[in-house]
């Protein structure tokens, strides 16, 4: 469990590793577990049209402000790689994301990504 402040509180998320089924990109899901089990939080990343590279993924900023970026930093998550991709009036800024972090959070989900990825990448 990774802790995420917001609204005055503690939260104890889980991540959950997948991918988006039209490209492969990587998908992360935050869930919940405050009240003892999971309930969806919030996507962590967004689908945008262009296959990203291997551990890449754009941050919804959007939805989740932009301290979202201190806290994948902070957990160890990853890094900005300096690109970004406009939707409508946002900005998503990519993230090249830790492998062995996300494998260490998730590993069933993580192995299932690069497989998904090895595959849309053929």
């Amino acid at each position: 469990m990774l802790e995420y402040e917001a609204f005055g509180r503690k939260y104890p998320i889980q991540l959950k590793v997948t991918s988006y089924l039209n490209n492969g990109n990587l998908a992360i899901q935050m869930y919940d577990w405050i009240e003892g089990y999971p309930e969806p939080w919030a996507m962590l990343t967004v689908n945008l049209w262009d296959m990203c590279e291997k551990d890449c993924a754009y941050v919804d900023t959007n939805n989740n402000g932009k301290k979202i970026l201190d806290w994948i930093k902070t957990n160890n998550l990853g890094r900005v790689t300096g690109r970004e991709r406009c939707s409508g009036y946002c900005k998503y800024p990519e993230v090249h994301f830790n492998e062995e972090r996300l494998r260490e959070l998730d590993p069933d989900g993580y192995e299932k990504y690069e497989e998904q990825f090895r595959q849309a990448a053929a």
